[in-house]
């Protein structure tokens, strides 16, 4: 990544999951820059898009990709078998299971 590119990103980083408009980027991500072009921030988003690391939508906004969380991971491998060592039975349920748990009951 470039210099805009990685000012861009940490602006980008600061707004979480939102999207932001592109024009609010070339505006706040870089005064000096947008003092002398005020469209600035549009090539370097462009080229962050083709390379993965942004996701616009329909509006013209942008935000970082969300990274892939990879499922079987909520603990530790090891938890399970600690928390087994007293002979207890312990169920694990994951978060997106949870709900479907105490739905039934």
């Amino acid at each position: 990544m470039d210099a805009d590119e990685i000012e861009i990103f940490h602006y980008l980083k600061t707004w979480g999951s939102s999207f932001v408009h592109a024009k609010e980027i070339c505006r706040r991500a870089n005064r000096r820059n947008f003092a002398r072009d005020n469209n600035w921030a549009r090539e370097p988003l462009a080229r962050m898009k083709d390379q993965g690391i942004v996701e616009s939508d329909k509006k013209g906004r942008y935000r970082l990709k969300p990274e892939e969380e990879e499922e079987g991971h909520d603990a530790p491998p090891d938890a399970e078998k600690i928390l087994n060592d007293d002979g207890e039975e312990i169920a694990v349920v994951h978060p997106e299971e949870a709900d479907e748990t105490y739905e039934q009951h």
